[in-house]
């Protein structure tokens, strides 16, 4: 089988990638910076491009025989609202469609416009960091974080950490220290991406 990965530079994409080569899949890597991608093997296509960007999608949708989407999104882009997951799949279920691509797993470390548990508004869950934990049990603040981290090979030493007596208490104290300030860190963290993106493109051109 051919598969088409999306977002395969780094974790889950990257894991993904080396796992379907194993199986023995012919596998298309598309990426912005897929030629840093650390796996070297004859059935690994390297494909630079942009999940947002159409024609890139649709270039790598030809001849696949199915897609696996793995985005991710770097810390920054955790303190606004996160519109990637769902650009993305919008611009990849167009491209599947026009090519008659019919099998697609979306997997990522965070969801976008989920909706908020039982109990829980939209304006509170917008308030607080809230996850579900593997028990049922949902979580917000510090706990939230942990629990996180639990699941994280590299973060699971802060979780060990926050166990620690009265750890987890300074955490969310800490938390909520932190949230008054949120929005202005959201937006200076939003400034410094679009000047990012604006030298970017200068340096291209």
């Amino acid at each position: 089988m051919r598969v088409l990965i999306i977002g395969t530079s780094k974790g889950i994409g990257l894991e993904t990638t080396r796992q379907a080569l194993q199986a023995g899949h012919d596998v298309r890597a598309l990426a912005r910076s897929a030629t840093a991608i650390a796996v070297a093997d004859t059935s690994l296509e390297k494909m630079r491009g942009d999940a947002l960007k159409t024609e890139d999608v649709e270039a790598a949708v030809v001849g696949v025989d199915a897609v696996i989407q793995t985005l991710g999104v770097g810390l920054g882009d955790l303190f606004r609202p996160v519109h990637l997951f769902s650009d993305a799949t919008r611009v990849l279920i167009a491209a599947m469609r026009s090519q008659v691509v019919k099998r697609l797993i979306c997997v990522t470390g965070f969801g976008a416009g989920a909706i908020p548990p039982e109990g829980i508004t939209q304006e509170r869950a917008m308030k607080r960091f809230h996850v579900r934990a593997s028990d049922g049990r949902v979580l917000s603040g510090a706990a939230a974080f942990v629990e996180v981290w639990t699941r994280l090979p590299r973060w699971r030493w802060a979780a060990r950490a926050a166990s620690l007596p009265g750890a987890l208490i300074a955490l969310e104290w800490g938390y909520r220290l932190f949230l008054p300030f949120r929005p202005f860190i959201s937006r200076f963290f939003g400034r410094v991406l679009r000047l990012h993106t604006v030298i970017g493109g200068a340096k291209r051109l």
